[in-house]
């Protein structure tokens, strides 16, 4: 197998890293606007089958496209080595922060900025309306779609984004830069929820870069976001059927 000692020039040239980020971003960050833009109305089917086709032929794109356009194992991806069961302790911490900050987001905006908490955004309305009377909706959304074509998806591309960038300019500075405009993205992909919870998830986005700069594992990451989406859907469906 080719390893990172052995790739060919061009896989090396910065150019090359650039170009495989646009591949990498474009598509899905440019449906996500047309989208938005588009202001249609997104059916329940749809929302089960844009994660899973867009999120899940990303995630196998972004591994191909680092294994055989930049030339790398698709191992080093984890910048540091670490052992299965830190990295699902983690994930799972990981999970519990991000969990606490939400709530104080949403204490912060009740007290401070009640006039930004707009009304639901359709698509959870539809979501919700669909899952908490179907059991296998559920095990569908809270399996495949939260896990791969959410949590895999979007920590993948942002590891792949920051991974390669940095390769290019590994300069403090530029990493630094490298991990705002990630963050920053990573908010505008959810722009449809308002900007409050824009600039929020634009936090997480910060906070998840500057995780894996320091401890440069992925696994932790794509868990800790599952766990994180997974029980807020499971909270609402609890506080469904105990009304």
């Amino acid at each position: 197998m080719m390893s990172s000692l052995d790739k060919k020039p061009w896989q090396s040239h910065p150019v090359t890293q650039i170009l495989a980020v646009v591949i990498i971003y474009v598509p899905p960050y440019a449906f996500a606007i047309w989208s938005h833009l588009s202001q249609r109305t997104t059916t329940l089917k749809e929302l089960f089958l844009y994660p899973l086709l867009i999120g899940g032929s990303s995630v196998l794109l972004i591994l191909l496209v680092y294994r055989f356009i930049c030339g790398e194992r698709i191992a080093s991806l984890n910048l540091k080595a670490g052992k299965w069961y830190t990295d699902i302790l983690v994930g799972f911490l990981l999970a519990i922060v991000f969990l606490g900050l939400l709530v104080l987001q949403q204490v912060a905006q009740s007290r401070w900025l009640p006039s930004t908490t707009g009304p639901t955004p359709e698509e959870i309305i539809t979501l919700f309306s669909g899952i908490v009377d179907s059991p296998l909706l559920l095990a569908i959304w809270l399996g495949p779609v939260v896990w791969l074509g959410v949590a895999a998806f979007e920590e993948l591309t942002r590891v792949f984004m920051l991974n390669r960038l940095w390769a290019v300019w590994p300069q403090p500075v530029a990493c630094w830069l490298t991990i705002m405009v990630s963050a920053a993205l990573f908010g505008l992909l959810h722009i449809y929820q308002g900007p409050v919870s824009a600039f929020a998830i634009a936090l997480q986005g910060f906070l998840y870069a500057l995780y894996y700069k320091r401890f440069g594992r992925v696994w932790p990451m794509i868990i800790g976001h599952a766990l994180y989406d997974s029980l807020q859907v499971i909270q609402v469906v609890i506080a469904f059927h105990g009304v």
